[in-house]
């Protein structure tokens, strides 16, 4: 469970910022660099440009050989995967993916889209000169523009066969290849185009040809044909690579590489007489391979956002960024002590920190082979995580080391939570819940509950109230308890427990499995998880008034499996769960807007450290970082503000203010703001904006319409020091 710091709400504000165009709330990848979607397709457009397509309307841009990257995810609000891109100039392209045809000319800084003609699913783009295009898809599509992929046409083939790849070794000559072994050429610069078929039975992705006459093409089960006579007749190679050869790219007439599933790059030099597995790179599967002009420099891409870089045509290939571990490690748990110092867990031991908001993740080593579940931290610098096997350990130094301490459990721990720095409990599997009164020194079970029960999560609420979610087993149960949700409650600190009562739950379907809870304030939380099965499964969830004595579940249902969920406070809350859908709440869950992760990867877990930013985690060491335009007004005891002269806080206006106040914030480099609101008495009465900006100038909104009327004071808080502006409310 994971707590917000404590807050005393008592108006829900909006703050917008001029810009930041989102109506809630947006997500960015921070892990793996440069992002985590699978890649489909890459231009090399110079020894130091390339861009990369991919899932979720993904475009990788990099324009310094990947020393600083440029990443848009849903690229024009499609989420669409995009899986073919080229370019006829350095500026000019086109990216296809679905239906839709996105076209730059500013090398993919910006992109119109356009739809297909007839609606047609694409596969692949291919300019033929700077002017003449051609896009090829499903069930025969063939697309062409003459204006540099602008406007398009559509040429009528008819036939059922997925064009997979189109290729001209002539202004007039040209090859389709296409499903089941089929090939289609016109001779006429795309006029007519003529079936041919040969012994090539397996499906073809990929061609490429050089010279007029030399040419090759790849597909399904590591299929890969040569040809030396412009087409006329394919031989096949003999080499057997696990799984499908995706893309393949002639250097020369004897040079030739095929990029493959398993991370694996075939290469022969000798014209196809003999062929290697050049750089067996691992499991991942690699999409797309493309070479500069000059034949030396190339890129390959893949599942995951793997992107590698040859300096030298091909001898040697390197990873372009650095990834915190391999793909198949995936994080569990994440625990933000602030805005900027973060901290995940996950399989194989795993844990990452960052202490600049998630720019840079480090690895902390850890002796642990099993998984960690659950992260919680009891101040700054003292956390406990917990995992498989009974695992426990515990930091004192922000999550820089970890020790592991005695559990005298074998049971997986799932969650875990601090009363404070000594109270502690975690639960886990086979109903496991241990206790401890000492700050992790020593853990005692406090539970003797069947095999029937796996506890997900647990929250300590108070001295005498301990919460925990989970699931039950379906197969060794009373069925008069299967319609009942599965939270149990304890009023004497763990000695006993007892089923808490979830009004509205009418079927065993209504709230089957409960993955996750959040408590924002002792009185206050929600419990969400899963509903139904297969893909009709929806993320329930459940609010408490009187710290989990009793829980309604509420009918704003999520619209997928939730498996983690936080609130900044009663009001601000993101549940995150299966294959990226993420929604978030700025009303106390009165209703949820699905939030496009710009990821596919299932995420695991969330936490709000403030309520602009929440940070989630999940499958493939995925870490996304969001960003949302909640504002709460609070009220609390800060200390006096100390007076500084600086020139951030430009002005507030209107000043007289009645409902709206902006407030202009102009800054010269990126940094980390604090904008707060105070009355004479120097009581803290708005939390206006709390974290990072981007050189520029920015307005912050708050609504000041249920203030009361007099002198207030705005202060900024900056690397620079602090300021002061005098804030009149009538």
């Amino acid at each position: 469970m994971k707590k917000a710091i404590a807050l005393v709400c008592v108006l829900l504000a909006v703050n917008s910022f001029a810009q930041q165009f989102t109506p809630v709330a947006y997500w960015e990848f921070q892990h793996p660099e440069p992002q985590g979607n699978n890649l489909r397709d890459v231009k090399m457009i110079d020894s130091l440009t390339y861009v990369a397509v991919g899932d979720q309307g993904t475009v990788v841009r990099t324009f310094d050989d990947g020393v600083s990257w440029k990443v848009t995810t849903k690229l024009l609000g499609s989420t669409a995967n995009l899986v073919s891109v080229d370019f006829g100039t350095g500026n000019t392209g086109v990216a296809v993916g679905g239906t839709s045809i996105f076209f730059t000319n500013d090398t993919g800084h910006t992109w119109r889209r356009t739809s297909a003609p007839n609606s047609a699913t694409l596969y692949r783009v291919h300019y033929v000169s700077a002017s003449r295009v051609f896009c090829v898809g499903k069930d025969g599509a063939i697309a062409l523009s003459i204006d540099s992929g602008k406007s398009w046409k559509s040429i009528v083939l008819e036939t059922n066969d997925d064009m997979r790849d189109i290729d001209f070794n002539s202004p007039s000559y040209g090859i389709i290849c296409a499903t089941n072994g089929v090939r289609y050429i016109t001779r006429d610069s795309g006029k007519i185009w003529s079936l041919f078929t040969d012994n090539s039975a397996n499906s073809l992705f990929s061609l490429d040809f050089i010279n007029g006459k030399d040419g090759v093409m790849c597909g399904e089960f590591g299929s890969i044909y040569l040809t030396k006579d412009s087409a006329k007749s394919w031989q096949m190679q003999d080499i057997h690579p696990n799984g499908n050869t995706n893309d393949v790219v002639m250097l020369s007439s004897q040079k030739i590489l095929v990029a493959c599933d398993r991370r694996a790059v075939y290469k022969t030099t000798n014209g196809g007489t003999t062929w290697a597995n050049a750089e067996p790179f691992g499991t991942a599967s690699l999409k797309s391979i493309s070479f500069a002009a000059d034949l030396k420099n190339g890129v390959i891409v893949g599942s995951n956002g793997i992107i590698m870089r040859t300096y030298n045509g091909a001898d040697s290939w390197e990873v372009v960024f650095d990834r915190v571990v391999s793909d198949p490690v995936g994080l569990n748990s994440v625990y933000a002590i602030d805005s900027m110092t973060v901290v995940a867990a996950g399989s194989a031991g795993l844990i990452v920190r960052t202490t600049d908001g998630g720019k840079v993740w480090k690895e902390v080593p850890t002796t642990i082979t099993g998984s960690l579940y659950d992260i919680d931290f009891q101040t700054p610098l003292v956390g406990t995580a917990v995992g498989d096997y009974g695992t426990i350990l515990r930091t004192h130094d922000a999550g820089k080391t970890w020790v592991p301490q005695p559990s005298n459990s074998s049971a997986d721990l799932r969650g875990v939570d601090f009363l404070d720095t000594s109270n502690g409990v975690a639960c886990g599997s086979k109903g496991i819940v241990l206790m401890t009164q000492n700050g992790g020194s020593t853990w005692f079970n406090i539970t003797g509950n069947p095999d029937t029960l796996s506890f997900r999560d647990v929250a300590y609420v108070s001295p005498d109230r301990i919460v925990i979610v989970g699931t039950r087993s379906r197969k060794a149960i009373d069925p008069a308890l299967l319609n009942q949700g599965h939270i149990v409650i304890s009023d004497d600190n763990g000695f006993s427990w007892k089923q808490a009562p979830i009004s509205g739950v009418v079927t065993d379907m209504s709230f089957n499995e409960g993955y996750t809870l959040s408590f924002p304030t002792p009185a206050v939380g929600y419990a969400a998880g899963s509903s139904g099965e297969g893909s009709t499964r929806q993320g329930p969830w459940a609010r408490t008034l009187d710290s989990g004595s009793t829980w309604m579940l509420m009918d704003s249902a999520m619209k997928h499996p939730v498996y983690g969920m936080s609130f900044a406070n009663r009001y601000s809350g993101t549940a995150v769960g299966i294959d990226g859908r993420t929604s978030h709440t700025s009303n106390g869950g009165a209703s949820w807007v699905e939030v496009n992760s710009g990821t596919a990867l299932t995420m695991n877990a969330v936490h709000h450290p403030t309520l602009q930013t929440a940070f989630g985690v999940g499958l493939k060491t995925a870490i996304i970082r969001l960003t949302t335009n909640d504002t709460i007004v609070t009220l609390s005891a800060p200390r006096t503000p100390v007076m500084k002269t600086h020139d951030i806080l430009r002005s507030v206006y209107p000043n007289p203010a009645s409902e709206l106040a902006t407030f202009e914030i102009g800054i010269e480099r990126t940094m980390t703001v604090t904008l707060s609101l105070f009355d004479v008495k120097g009581n803290k009465v708005a939390s206006i904006y709390d974290g990072i900006l981007p050189n520029g100038v920015h307005e912050a909104n708050l609504d000041v319409s249920k203030l009361t009327a007099g002198i207030y004071f705005a202060r900024l808080d900056s690397p620079d020091g602090s300021e002061m502006m005098k804030v009149i409310i009538q």
